[in-house]
């Protein structure tokens, strides 16, 4: 085989990798569903405040749903977020939700660029005489940057 051949064989493969390389479409990152940790899941509710309003959740594997009742009704003030609906031309979901528990065991659990979240915890508590399971919630009440006031409440399940 001459040697000019062989050449111009190796120039055109080269070339065709080069063109190759160049027009494909890089690699997207594929879209992932955020899930909730199992010890997090299920309906959660507070006993009524001083206000008479009682706090509710609900978490399932890829939802979280939070709202206020006030005397058996409920309040406008309600969020939902869900793990398998992405914000629109992102690949984050709605619903946020950290890597890993904090230091002191609590998870992030909210809506995605929003100040909706909770700090939850799964602890084991003495309730009516009884040890049950609840959700230990730390969050600011206030967010007024002179006034911050934390609050710390026990969700019981229901």
């Amino acid at each position: 085989m001459p040697k000019h051949f062989r050449t111009t064989i190796w120039l055109a493969l080269l070339l065709g990798i080069m063109v190759t390389g160049l027009f494909s479409h890089p690699a997207q990152a594929s879209r992932h569903y955020t899930v909730t940790p199992v010890a997090l899941r299920g309906k959660w509710a507070t006993t009524k405040n001083a206000n008479g309003i009682s706090k509710y959740i609900n978490i399932t594997k890829y939802t979280f749903y939070g709202a206020d009742y006030k005397n058996g009704k409920k309040q406008p003030n309600s969020i939902y977020a869900s793990g398998k609906k992405f914000i629109a031309n992102t690949n984050f979901t709605n619903l946020a939700l950290s890597k890993h528990k904090n230091k002191f065991g609590y998870w992030n659990i909210g809506m995605s660029q929003s100040i909706a979240t909770w700090k939850l915890k799964p602890v084991t508590v003495k309730h009516n005489g009884k040890k049950v399971k609840a959700l230990s919630a730390v969050f600011i009440e206030d967010y007024n940057a002179y006034q911050m006031k934390f609050i710390h409440r026990y969700y019981y399940q229901k």
